[in-house]
């Protein structure tokens, strides 16, 4: 189990979310602190992740940023 307690500004964060349907994941969050927000193409990290979790080729990823999490973040989170 996980909290709010194990993001860390100096790090990232990986949410999948499962796709009830075939468990390959629904959607991927890639959670980033704000020391590691501006360093890296996130976008093309969470891609290539997917593909090594060998989740689903269209799986969407979103990339979060420290403070700005949406809603739906925090509740996949919670109940993760």
């Amino acid at each position: 189990m996980f909290d709010a307690d194990d993001l860390h500004s100096g790090a990232a964060f990986v949410l999948l979310v499962p796709d009830a349907s075939d468990g390959r994941g629904g959607q991927l969050y890639l959670w980033v602190g704000l020391q590691r927000r501006n360093d890296q193409d996130w976008q093309h990290i969470g891609a290539e992740l997917a593909q090594l979790l060998n989740l689903r080729r269209d799986i969407p990823v979103k990339v979060v940023s420290d403070g700005h999490e949406p809603n739906e973040f925090w509740d996949n989170f919670i109940n993760g």
